[in-house]
């Protein structure tokens, strides 16, 4: 975590806190590795970390990920990630 370039790159990302409903079937995981990364060069690079039972840290190279994971149905946002982390 302390490569220079990755870090500069990751603190220009646009970060959010997305907090989901209570959804007892649907709380998220985590894992030993509990970092959803896609693509940080590309459009649409994202890293996704679990940070509580109801809420994912979001960073994104632009706010169309974030604006996208928060009009999509809680419950398909939880089981994606969860698949994600655990899988």
């Amino acid at each position: 975590m302390d490569n220079e370039k990755l870090g500069t790159k990751i603190n220009c990302f646009d970060w959010s806190v997305l907090n989901l409903p209570p959804l007892r079937a649907h709380r998220l995981l985590t894992s030993d590795r509990p970092v959803v990364r896609w693509g940080l060069d590309a459009a649409g690079g994202h890293i996704i970390i679990p940070i509580g039972p109801q809420k994912l840290f979001v960073a994104a190279k632009d706010d169309t990920v974030i604006k996208r994971l928060h009009s999509h149905d809680p419950r398909s946002v939880s089981a994606e990630v969860n698949k994600q982390v655990v899988g």
